[in-house]
C-alpha cells in the first residue's frame, strides 16, 4: 500500500485481493468530504464530478512506477523540493522505514460515542510483487527512483526558472 495527498486529489495504492476498493473508494471519499466540508462550513462538491480513476496494476514494474509517481507528485508539481518536505499526507518514510500512520477521527465531524474508531493506524507492507526482496533493499530501490525523480524535477526549476 501507499498513499499521497495534495489539496484537490489524493493517490492510494492498495492490494485488494477481495474487490472491495469500489465500496472503500466510495465511503473513504463520501466521510472525507463531508468532514472537511464541515470544518471549512461548506455544503458544496468537495471531490470533481469526474469518475475517481482507478487503475490496475498488472506488474511489478508499474507497482513501482505508480507508487514512485504518487510519493513524488508534490515535487513534481514544485510544492516542494523533497519528498519528504511535503506537510501533508504521504507514506514516503513510513515505506523506507516499515512504519505506519495513525489517523485520529476528528472530533469536529464523528461522535464521540459513534461508531467510528478513535483511532486507525495504517501500516506499509511491501507490495506482494516485491516479496522476495529484503526490507532494506526495496526500500533502497524506491528511494532511489524518489531521489531521481527530485533531482529531475530540480533540474527542470533551474532550466525554467520555476521555484
Amino acid at each position: 500500500m501507499f498513499t499521497a495527498a495534495q489539496s484537490n486529489h489524493h493517490h492510494t495504492g492498495i492490494f485488494d485481493p477481495l474487490g472491495k476498493y469500489p465500496d472503500f473508494i466510495e465511503h473513504f471519499h463520501k466521510l472525507l468530504a463531508k468532514s472537511m466540508n464541515a470544518l471549512r462550513g461548506r455544503w458544496e462538491n468537495f471531490w470533481s464530478s469526474e469518475q475517481t480513476s482507478v487503475v490496475r496494476l498488472v506488474d511489478a514494474g508499474d507497482v513501482l512506477d505508480k507508487m514512485v509517481y504518487a510519493l513524488t507528485n508534490p515535487v513534481k508539481d514544485n510544492l516542494v523540493a523533497k519528498v519528504a518536505d511535503w506537510p501533508g499526507v504521504n507514506a514516503f518514510e513510513s515505506i523506507m522505514s516499515g512504519g505506519s500512520i495513525t489517523a485520529v477521527r476528528p472530533d469536529f465531524f464523528f461522535r464521540e460515542d459513534g461508531p467510528m474508531p478513535a483511532s486507525i493506524t495504517l501500516t506499509f507492507v511491501r507490495p506482494p510483487e516485491f516479496a522476495n526482496m529484503a526490507a532494506d533493499e526495496f526500500a533502497g530501490m524506491v528511494r532511489a527512483r524518489v531521489e531521481a525523480v527530485e533531482a529531475d524535477a530540480k533540474t527542470r526549476r533551474r532550466a525554467t526558472g520555476a521555484r
